[in-house]
């Protein structure tokens, strides 16, 4: 998928977020002034995410998806207007990515291995507390994988890379504890682009939650 086409992808799932949490966000909290959820900040996060690796054959993508255990790490900023709170975050995670695929009617198997992705993506929050301690959010986010994959199909032997993109969307909640310390929790689920697959990868939730030091 191109940049361009990403940046469309975002801004078509963005807008409608945007719209509906505005008519949702409670009047009383415009004006709120505590600035709980503003500026630089650091989160680390464990959770589970839909992992698909695909690889190429015979013109025909065979897919394998599984859920699988990703821890990330990630750094973002974020600004609070009154109720409101917009931000950016990107990060690196870890993932149990290992996929494998073994078709004895077609003689044919694959091994995938991936162990790492990157993420940036954007956040939009209204603050849902009259102490100003607890956001609601929605994210969209851009993950990217690349696996090597070993093949034997009808006896040959060979490899490839699959690099590919994930969108992944949702909502979520983060609770300040004490201090900078603050906690999160998300779900959403992700969705992919493929070409020619024998059947279009199923949607499955992710979840996901951890701890952001706001500074």
């Amino acid at each position: 998928m191109s940049l361009r086409n990403r940046a469309a992808a975002l801004a078509v799932l963005i807008l409608p977020v945007v719209l509906s949490t505005a008519a949702a966000a409670p009047a009383a909290i415009a004006g709120a002034e505590s600035k709980t959820f503003d500026g630089l900040y650091l989160a680390a996060d464990v959770g589970r995410q839909d992992m698909v690796a695909g690889a190429l054959i015979g013109g025909v993508d065979m897919l394998e998806q599984r859920q699988r255990i990703a821890g990330s790490f990630s750094a973002g900023y974020r600004k609070q207007i009154g109720g409101w709170v917009l931000g950016l975050e990107g990060g690196y995670g870890l993932v149990d990515g290992g996929l494998s695929i073994d078709d004895p009617a077609q003689q044919l198997s694959v091994e995938a291995r991936n162990s790492s992705q990157i993420f940036y993506g954007a956040q939009i929050g209204v603050i849902a507390s009259e102490k100003h301690d607890l956001l609601f959010f929605t994210y969209v986010s851009q993950v990217e994988r690349s696996y090597e994959l070993d093949i034997v199909s009808m006896g040959s032997a060979f490899s490839q890379t699959d690099k590919q993109g994930m969108l992944r969307f949702g909502g979520g909640l983060e609770k300040k504890i004490s201090g900078p310390i603050h906690l999160r929790v998300s779900v959403g689920t992700a969705r992919g682009k493929f070409s020619q697959p024998v059947a279009e990868p199923s949607r499955q939730l992710e979840f996901s939650g951890g701890v952001v030091f706001q500074f």
